[in-house]
């Protein structure tokens, strides 16, 4: 059986839609907003939709019980790879554009998750502390 479509990881695979949609749609359909305020705002965004996506896969991961230290790494690597695909893709987008930051926020967003998610396992909810 292929794990990675059966429910448990429903939700991630939703959520990854709706970054697609998102960070996809031209440029145009993007409120604008005073540049200066939005600096440090549009940065935390990208490190949050990215720590939601693999927190849900990784919690796909647990309810099926797959959930090993490996794992931690290779959902770490696909949540980054998702983000670099997509900030690479929004060049050909009209009113879109690469950015740098923006993908180093995705990875810092996808890596965070993943260590959050091991330690709390590890430690808290083991008991460990």
């Amino acid at each position: 059986m292929n794990y990675i479509f059966t429910k448990a990881y429903r939700p991630a695979w939703i959520w990854a839609l709706v970054i697609l949609i998102l960070t996809l749609s031209p440029g145009k359909f993007i409120p604008k907003v005073d540049y200066w305020s939005i600096i440090s705002l549009d940065k935390y965004v990208h490190i949050s939709i990215f720590f939601i996506q693999v927190l849900l896969v990784l919690r796909g991961a647990k309810v099926l019980r797959m959930l090993t230290t490996r794992n931690y790494f290779i959902y770490a690597t696909i949540g980054t790879a998702y983000g670099i695909g997509i900030e690479l893709i929004q060049q050909f987008i009209p009113l879109r554009s690469f950015e740098m930051n923006d993908m180093l926020a995705n990875m810092v967003g996808a890596v965070l998750a993943a260590t959050v998610f091991y330690f709390f396992e590890k430690y808290w909810r083991n008991g460990e502390r």
